[in-house]
């Protein structure tokens, strides 16, 4: 075994990059200031390479694999040195730059990271608590992804899109903007695909979170249903697909008759059964914003010992691929369910999967990818290894730590036992970004993100193993998948400043489906996500200081109580929230003033302790 150091930029093979070395199992590495060192092909070598001291930057290209008995260490330099240089910060990674920053990236697809070893070991990637210490792993979509062709206002009922194919109707959506933006701008909405025309490259959406009802009959201005006080007068509503789509506002209520009056004539035919949502965009989404496809839902029921699914559309999914297909239905009423299943055949929409199901699905259960374009795994189960970014306590230097994560997967990820952090498959600590708009300041011009990620399988059952974060400042976390990582599927620790978690999904966990400490300080916002399975609580909020906003929010089947909040600032209203499936109401703790539920669902298909409203 050597210790090498790199002599130049150069590709991870080359003699050269390492003053005339060739690595070699079990040797460590040292990546100078200023230096690349790129992997682009498969290097997983023995029993892997030993330790890494990223000085400069390791960069892993499309195909690039490698296998590690130990951890990679990302170190900046300590600079204050906050000024721009041609548009790029001075300190942050130059390549031939000797003194700037630290930087671990990918770019592309097919990337590996393999990490072998034993618990005591405490491998994996560590970020030092030092500035210009950064983490970028941006890898490419692996899901169906378009963009708005057309601006989108607030009350639209379509979108317009470069391209509709890989949509299809039932399809969760997210539509956001995948740039940099600043903090106190919320563009991420959630919605489901009410139909899709084609011609005119049109996605028409239904709300996340909003009312249902089965038409009997619909002539003139009127359509009758079967349930008419979930609707209100103004709300606007869509039906009929096709040439049959009516979208139309609602004028006027008769609930003896259970009769809607309409602002104009229906069109097309509208037969018995139609189903009727409310529709209408939340935010304006601008040209070229990201529109996501998050997951497809299954269009027949599934039974127990079925080895097919059939989904709403497959056109990114591949023999191979793993899929989370959510435990839904009412008759199941624990947390500890399998939910992941691999991909064996597939024709047209139907999956051949394995292992059969072991439990029922409702028709509209939703279906996620869980494969990514980056890959961080451990080896067996012994490894425990783990992501940490250290706790960085110096917000006015917060900016010079970026920290972008795209389409990344862990997997067999966390529970070591050497520290609560390492607990975690990633735990993403203390003030990584404040993006305030300027283009002048390094410390103010970076939106830090975890974005359409998943974790997964995550080893035993310890605290806290799924997707953390803690401390954060102006930290993004949208469209991630979290399935059985023990207690926590997704765990805000801490304080929580300028955060957004947006149109994430997650089940089953031995504890709190989601957790978030001190949420409630300036311009956060929790929407748009799906929390189902877990042992205790499904949303669990612990001091919600600020009224902060908190809507479109599933909440399914959850073996104690879907809600808890120990304290809520007075005047707290939570929003379009739809809960169902659950042992105890919701709990409101001690302190602060009373959290109110608006337009929201909360039934109980398990056990009716409360009423359908």
């Amino acid at each position: 075994m050597a210790a090498l150091t790199s002599a130049q930029s150069g590709n991870w093979t080359a003699s050269a990059t390492w003053g005339g070395s060739t690595p070699a199992d079990g040797d460590t590495f040292t990546i100078a200031q200023g230096h690349i060192v790129t992997i682009n092909s498969d290097e997983r070598a023995g029993t892997g390479f030993g330790d890494m001291l990223v000085r400069g930057n390791l960069h892993f290209a499309t195909n690039g694999k490698i296998r590690i008995n130990g951890r990679i260490t990302v170190q900046g330099n300590a600079s204050t040195d906050y000024s721009k240089s041609e548009g790029v910060s001075a300190q942050d990674f130059t390549e031939g730059g000797g003194s700037s920053g630290a930087l671990l990236s990918a770019t592309g697809n097919s990337i590996l990271l393999e990490f072998e070893g034993t618990n005591a070991d405490q491998h994996g990637i560590w970020i030092d608590n030092v500035s210009y210490s950064s983490w970028k792993f941006i890898g490419d979509d692996s899901v169906t992804t378009t963009e708005l062709s057309a601006i989108a206002n607030p009350g639209d009922e379509y979108i317009t899109v470069d391209s509709v194919s890989g949509f299809s109707a039932g399809d969760w959506v997210s539509a956001y903007n995948g740039d940099s933006q600043h903090y106190a701008i919320f563009s991420d909405e959630g919605f489901w695909v009410h139909d899709i025309d084609a011609s005119n490259k049109r996605i028409y959406t239904k709300k996340y979170v909003g009312p249902k009802s089965i038409i009997s009959s619909a002539s003139g201005t009127s359509v009758v249903v079967d349930w008419s006080t979930i609707w209100r007068v103004g709300y606007k509503v869509i039906f009929g697909t096709g040439n049959n789509r009516n979208v139309r506002t609602i004028t006027a209520i008769n609930h003896d008759t259970k009769t809607l009056t309409l602002n104009s004539n229906i069109t097309g035919t509208i037969s018995s059964g139609t189903e009727m949502y409310e529709t209408g965009l939340d935010k304006k989404h601008l040209v070229d914003h990201q529109v996501r496809r998050n997951a497809g839902v299954l269009t027949t029921a599934g039974a127990v010992n079925d080895t097919t699914v059939v989904v709403s559309d497959s056109t990114d999914l591949s023999v191979g691929d793993i899929i989370c297909v959510d435990v839904n239905n009412n008759v199941d009423t624990n947390w500890d369910y399998n939910s992941t299943y691999t991909v064996t055949g597939k024709s047209g929409t139907t999956l051949t999967i394995s292992p059969a199901l072991e439990h029922v699905r409702k028709v509209g259960s939703v279906v996620l990818k869980m494969n990514r374009s980056i890959q961080i795994k451990s080896v067996d189960t012994d490894v425990r290894a783990f992501c940490y970014v250290e706790y960085y306590t110096d917000s006015s230097r917060a900016g010079t730590r970026e920290i972008g994560l795209k389409d990344v997967e862990w997997y067999g990820m966390g529970g070591n036992t050497g520290n609560t952090f390492y607990q975690a498959a990633v735990m993403v600590a203390g003030y990584n970004s404040d993006n305030n708009g300027t283009t002048t300041d390094s410390r103010r011009d970076y939106q830090s993100k975890i974005e359409n990620c998943s974790v997964y399988d995550s080893n035993g059952l310890n605290n806290y193993t799924g997707l953390s974060w803690r401390h954060s400042q102006g930290l993004m976390i949208r469209n991630n998948v979290s399935v059985n990582s023990a207690h926590r599927v997704y765990w805000g620790w801490s304080s929580q400043y300028q955060l957004q978690f947006m149109n994430n999904y997650g089940s089953r966990c031995a504890y709190s489906t989601f957790e978030i400490g001190a949420a409630g300080y300036d311009y956060s916002e929790y929407a748009y996500n799906y929390l189902t399975r877990s042992d205790d609580y499904g949303m669990m909020i612990n001091h919600l200081r600020e009224v902060t906003p908190f809507h479109n929010n599933i909440l399914l089947n959850h073996e104690q109580r879907f809600f808890y909040s120990y304290y809520q600032a007075p005047g707290t209203t939570f929003k379009r929230m739809h809960a169902d499936g659950f042992r105890y109401v919701p709990y409101a703790g001690v302190g602060g003033g009373t959290g109110v539920f608006e337009d929201s669902y909360i039934n109980n298909g398990w056990f009716k302790q409360v009423p359908g409203v």
